[in-house]
């Protein structure tokens, strides 16, 4: 029998430690048979932090039972010549069922019936083990199973209850459906309580706790709960207990207002009041001294041109500017603009169109153009009326600008607008007659968006679907004019009855058909942890389906954060916080399938740390790889984490940690079996990683140079391009990094603008502003410079394996946002004019305001 026919493998991490038997040899002569010493084992040592389990004995039992009418069956592993990992079982006889065999490695090495048996203890040892009692009935025993040294794997089968004590190691303890009691010990584990009321505790390492409500956790300062990661489907939007989540998570965003003073929205703090001009008010908060202080307001593709820079081939993300290699199309603040762009010198605008809001992005999918766009709701400040806040009486009247005197003033508040966004799809077939096809509108804002092929998907987020608490009348004197919020319960009474229409609603229309819907109509998941005010939605759209309207929706409550798409998966990395002896970044991830129509949430996990962008992200032949900076001890540190999804959680398959300790990631790039970190503090290592064992990433080699790269493109396969600053931090600053070697990567060129002066560009964290064309290897950058006239400028650089040389600059009246390539023609584009130049040497061919 092969160890794969004896029990499944799980496997962990590595740590230390075994054990030894230190009692004296038994001398009483009531004594059964005994086993003899074990001289190179160690005692047992449990962690402080496991005090809610009993340990135990700092020896080793004697394989006896005849301290009792019911004793001690004890089992110990390395006992096999030349085996430490061992596989012990206990399972009753198929014949038989009162009747127990232990099995180690294949063999049965003792049987005891179960009425003889107190309680069943087996000691793993050495190695990495896997302890089971297999029983489909639960045992009429107690069950301690003891991992000892290594990555151990421990099941505690049905019945009344197991204690598992991984140890020293990575361990896998499943704790099966009684009241068991479960310790990781030290390493990084994964706790599995499963049914009934659990005691869980992981024990020094970064540990994943699977507990329910009826379980005792105790979680240490790099321990996640699964409970708190991961997402649990909820049903639909007439659901009773999603109408539970909406309300807990709305009273506790607002906990601290109830029955309260007026507070203002953003800071929470009560409201103060002034008075500006004419008897205009505006709504101030307080520093920390108590004192007013006065807030703040807001205001590459087919053929032979070049495409959006994405990240992931065959995966287009939304951008200011697309291009069909005839036309260009612009979004202008709230214009779409369309441009012949057939001839170069002779450049024309063929329509205009207006759109809803503020351009957000465009997705162009054959002839069909959908525009993206943004509206950020008001008014900004609220002239109540009713019972809300009372006007101010003034003892003494104040002058206005006029000279009249103001002897009292109304409040106003600030309020929370209502950001809506619309997606549009254009029948763009006659460009100089965009004609509408359907539209979206909805509550929130967009977070992101990814076509591939003819399917597009639009990531949302509505943070502002809890109402505020009420202002109501503070007392019973109708005399009394004073206000305070409503109380938690009836914040509670007012949310129950009607919580459906505080939902973020969408509306369709195609010609003269409309329709209506809720984000929550589809499938909805929230997390366990009940609070947070976030709404984030995944709406697909099947373009050519005729179907005007998301084709198929999924929500998550409770959450936000920065998107990476494959082809195939689309991730949600939500960055938070754990408590303890340091506070620690942790990132939590949740996993959507992409299918034709449907999203379905496939698996959640979490790394340690946080990511720097969505190229932190890349997923490679279905292993998710992931790079974060990470706070430790005081210091902070650099990880890559692979993980695999396996029954719906992202477990953790490989990992560095503790890169450049004191140092912060800056800029990431995987490019196939091979990743690249730049990490920052005061020198610039670039790290080359071989990921080809997604089990063993191992780091290859560390280039260190002064300043660093925020942004890394590909140049072939041995080649990279950096975009970042130079040693002065002042200046940006292009490096040409050869990395055809991974154990001995090199810095072939730099380029710095204006490296005694300063320069920026936002080709630094927007990597659709940075243009490669590999045909011609030209690099264009807008650059920012000290002393010119305010704006960018496109620098061009020629781009060989040997370095860099400046073919020159293209300039506008206002600041170039993107540049593009139509055949031999550059093309630059800002909010008032597309230029075209030669792009052998940018002499200029034609031009049109737009």
């Amino acid at each position: 029998m092969g160890r794969a026919d004896m029990l499944p493998r799980d496997r962990g991490s590595d740590m230390p430690g075994p054990l030894r038997d230190r009692r004296p040899a038994d001398r009483s002569p009531c004594r059964g048979a005994t086993m003899p010493r074990l001289p190179d084992q160690q005692p047992l040592r449990m962690n402080p932090s496991s005090a809610l389990l009993e340990s135990l004995e700092p020896r080793l039992l004697l394989s006896a039972w005849a301290f009792s009418p019911r004793g001690v069956w004890t089992l110990y592993g390395d006992r096999t010549p030349g085996l430490r990992d061992d596989v012990i079982v206990v399972r009753p006889d198929a014949a038989d069922g009162g009747l127990y065999h232990a099995v180690v490695n294949g063999e049965v090495v003792d049987s005891r019936r179960g009425e003889d048996v107190a309680r069943l203890r087996v000691l793993g040892g050495r190695g990495d083990d896997e302890i089971a009692v297999d029983a489909a009935e639960a045992v009429p025993f107690a069950v301690v199973l003891s991992g000892g040294r290594g990555h151990d794997t421990l099941r505690g089968g049905p019945g009344g209850g197991a204690r598992l004590i991984g140890g020293p190691g990575g361990d896998r303890l499943h704790g099966g459906a009684g009241d068991d009691i479960l310790s990781g010990g030290a390493g990084n584990d994964i706790l599995r309580g499963g049914a009934g009321a659990d005691a869980v505790g992981g024990g020094p390492g970064r540990d994943l706790l699977y507990a329910d409500g009826l379980d005792r956790v105790r979680r240490g300062p790099g321990d996640v709960r699964a409970g708190d990661t991961g997402l649990n489907a909820i049903g639909t939007a007439g659901g009773a207990e999603l109408g539970q989540w909406l309300i807990e998570a709305a009273v506790a965003r607002y906990s601290r207002w109830f029955a309260g003073r007026p507070r203002e929205i953003w800071t929470g703090e009560p409201v103060w009041y002034g008075i500006d001009g004419v008897g205009i008010v505006r709504a101030f908060t307080t520093n920390d001294a108590g004192q007013p202080v006065a807030l703040a307001s807001d205001g590459l593709g087919a053929g032979d041109w070049s495409g959006t820079n994405n990240q992931v081939e065959g995966v287009d993300e939304s951008e200011l500017v697309k291009t069909d290699g005839q036309y260009i199309y612009y979004l202008d603040g709230q214009e779409l603009v369309i441009v012949n762009a057939a001839a170069a010198d002779g450049l024309a605008v063929a329509s205009r169109t207006a759109i809803d809001g503020a351009a957000a992005g465009l997705h162009l999918c054959g002839d069909r153009l959908i525009v993206l766009s943004q509206q950020w709701g008001g008014p900004w400040l609220d002239f109540p009326t009713g019972p809300t806040l009372p006007p101010i009486l003034l003892e003494e009247g104040l002058v206005a600008e006029d000279g009249r005197i103001v002897t009292s003033i109304m409040p106003v508040r600030p309020i929370r607008p209502q950001p809506t966004y619309a997606v549009t799809v254009y029948d763009v077939s006659d460009p100089a007659r965009p004609v509408i096809e359907e539209q979206t509108t909805g509550d929130g804002r967009i977070l992101s968006s990814r076509s591939i092929g003819e399917r597009l998907v639009v990531v949302t987020q509505d943070s502002q679907w809890a109402p505020e608490p009420l202002l109501v009348a503070d007392g019973a004197d109708e005399a009394d004019d004073s206000r305070r919020y409503e109380t938690e319960a009836e914040y509670r009474l007012r949310l129950a009855e009607d919580w459906q229409s505080l939902i973020g609603r969408f509306a369709v229309a195609a010609g003269s058909d409309a329709s209506a819907g809720t984000v929550l109509d589809g499938t909805v998941y929230a997390t366990g942890a009940r609070a947070g005010e976030s709404m984030i939605s995944l709406l697909l759209f099947d373009l050519p389906d005729g179907q005007a309207g998301p084709d198929a929706s999924t929500t998550t409550l409770g959450l936000g954060g920065t998107v990476y798409a494959s082809q195939e998966n689309l991730y949600l990395a939500a960055d938070t916080w754990q408590g303890g002896d340091d506070y620690t970044p942790t990132t939590f991830l949740y996993q959507f399938g992409l299918g034709t129509d449907a999203m379905p949430l496939l698996a959640t996990g979490s790394v340690a740390g946080s990511i720097v962008n969505q190229f932190s992200m890349d997923e490679h032949d279905g292993v998710l790889r992931i790079a974060t900076t990470s706070l430790g001890g005081g210091a902070w540190g650099n990880n890559l984490f692979t993980l695999a999804a396996a029954n719906g959680a992202l477990e953790t398959v490989g990992s560095l940690t503790g890169l450049a300790v004191h140092e912060r990631i800056q800029s990431v790039r995987f490019m196939g079996d091979e990743g690249y970190l730049v990490t920052f503090r005061q020198i610039d290592p670039l790290f080359t990683l071989d990921l080809s064992d997604a089990s063993r990433p191992r780091v290859m080699g560390e280039l260190k140079i002064p300043g660093f790269s925020s942004y890394l493109h590909p140049m072939g396969s041995d080649h990279l391009i950096g975009v970042g600053v130079g040693e002065t931090l002042n200046s940006v600053e292009v490096s040409l990094f050869d990395v055809s070697d991974l154990t001995a990567p090199s810095r072939v060129d730099a380029y710095a603008f204006d490296a005694d002066g300063w320069s920026s560009s936002a080709a630094r964290w927007d990597h659709h502003a940075f243009s490669f064309f590999p045909e011609q290897g030209v690099l264009a950058i807008p650059v920012y410079r000290s002393g010119g006239t305010g704006a960018a400028a496109l620098e061009v650089l020629h781009v060989t394996q040997e370095g860099f040389s400046r073919l020159g600059s293209i300039s506008h009246d206002d600041t170039i946002v993107r540049s593009l390539r139509l055949g031999a023609t550059l093309y630059t584009i800002s909010p008032g004019m597309i230029k075209a130049s030669s792009i052998i040497d940018l002499s200029a061919v034609g031009s049109v305001v737009i």
